[in-house]
């Protein structure tokens, strides 16, 4: 795949389809229309390298993509040579993190399966700040795990995404500074 050896930089598109997040936004009402052959961003695409979605749009939220809109924004990704990417927290709750961005990672291996199964091929998965709100949060449910800690606990999660998709390339996402 050609996708990221190709150019010296990546340009990321990580638009937000339809859906209602928890805190009351919504995605892009559009976000159908970016995904046929006669999609008016034609020359833009040619420029982006990867596409983001979002774990959470896996988890049933209301207005949330059909597996058959899923299946037509794969196999337009493929169609144009753009990676596709997932955010996601990889962190999963033990005595702590309930509720907490990033502690998603009980889910991982059911959103690899999912991505599969719907035509996606995972290129990239971007860590949801799993150091910021396991080590430094200290709200509702903090855990103020050490870096050893948080590492261990990703790394379980992120290997049952391997076991699907296993040359995923994982990077981490961090506030700087920290919030």
């Amino acid at each position: 795949a050609g996708f990221a050896a190709d150019s010296p930089q990546l340009v990321w598109l990580a638009p937000l389809p339809p859906a209602i997040w928890p805190d009351g936004r919504t995605g892009a009402a559009d976000y159908m229309n970016l995904f046929s052959p006669a999609a008016p961003w034609t020359s833009s695409s040619a420029r982006v390298q990867v596409f983001k979605i979002y774990a959470i749009f896996f988890s049933n939220l209301p207005g949330a993509l059909t597996d058959s809109q899923w299946r037509q924004v794969f196999g337009d990704l493929d169609r144009r040579g753009i990676a596709l990417a997932l955010e996601w927290g990889p962190l999963s709750n033990t005595t702590c993190g309930q509720g907490v961005e990033g502690f998603t990672g009980t889910n991982a291996l059911a959103t690899a399966q999912k991505i599969k199964s719907l035509g996606g091929t995972l290129r990239y998965l971007a860590m949801d700040e799993p150091f910021y709100h396991a080590n430094i949060y200290n709200g509702p449910n903090a855990c103020r795990w050490t870096p050893q800690e948080i590492a261990a606990n990703a790394v379980q999660n992120i290997a049952q995404i391997k076991s699907v998709f296993p040359n995923v390339l994982v990077g981490d996402i961090e506030p700087a500074p920290p919030p």
